[in-house]
C-alpha cells in the first residue's frame, strides 16, 4: 500500500508525466519511500525489505543474476531501464525495483529528500537527462558511472540473499 501510495505522489508532482521516469526511478523511489513509510508507520524492518526488492529479479523469467555483473554491465542494464517498456516498466523481470531502490537511496543520501520532490516535479517540463542535470547538476551518464554503479556493487555484494 506504501508503495503505491508513492506512485500517486509521483503522478501527481510530475502532471501525468510518470511514463518520462525510467523504470528505475518509477519503481525504485516508490520502492524506497514505501519502505520508509512503512518502517515508520507499521515497524516494517527496512533492510529486510531493502534486500526483498533488491533480490525481486528473481521471481522474474529472466535468468540474470544482477550480483555477478561488471560495471559495463550495470551500465547497459540502468540505460535499458530507462525506457518506458511500453508502460510495463520492467514488472515481468522485475529488474527496476531492487537497482532503483538503490539509486533512489543514493540520490536521497547525497541530495535529500526535496531534491528527489523536485525531480519528479521537472519532468512537467523536462526529459530525464534535462531533468537529471537541471536537479542534481550532473550529467546522468557520469552519475551512473562515478556513483551509481560502485553503489550497487558493493550494496549486491555486501546484502547476500
Amino acid at each position: 500500500m506504501t508503495h503505491e501510495s508513492i506512485h500517486i505522489v509521483q503522478q501527481n508532482l510530475s502532471g501525468s508525466n510518470t511514463s518520462k521516469f525510467p523504470c528505475w526511478l518509477r519503481e525504485g523511489s516508490a520502492n524506497v519511500f514505501g519502505a520508509f513509510l512503512a518502517q515508520e508507520f507499521y515497524a516494517a524492518d527496512y533492510e529486510r525489505t531493502k534486500r526483498d526488492q533488491m533480490y525481486a529479479y528473481s521471481w522474474g523469467t529472466s535468468g540474470v543474476n544482477v550480483q555477478g555483473f561488471t560495471a559495463a554491465e550495470w551500465l547497459k542494464h540502468l540505460k535499458d531501464l530507462e525506457g518506458n517498456f511500453s508502460g510495463g516498466c520492467d514488472y515481468v523481470y522485475r529488474f527496476a525495483y531492487g537497482s532503483g531502490l538503490l539509486l533512489s537511496e543514493l540520490l536521497v543520501a547525497d541530495y535529500g529528500v526535496a531534491s528527489m520532490v523536485e525531480f519528479w516535479r521537472s519532468f512537467n517540463d523536462k526529459s530525464l537527462r534535462e531533468s537529471f542535470a537541471a536537479v542534481y547538476k550532473t550529467d546522468l551518464d557520469k552519475w551512473y558511472e562515478e556513483k551509481a554503479i560502485p553503489y550497487l556493487m558493493s550494496e549486491y555484494a555486501r546484502i547476500k540473499r
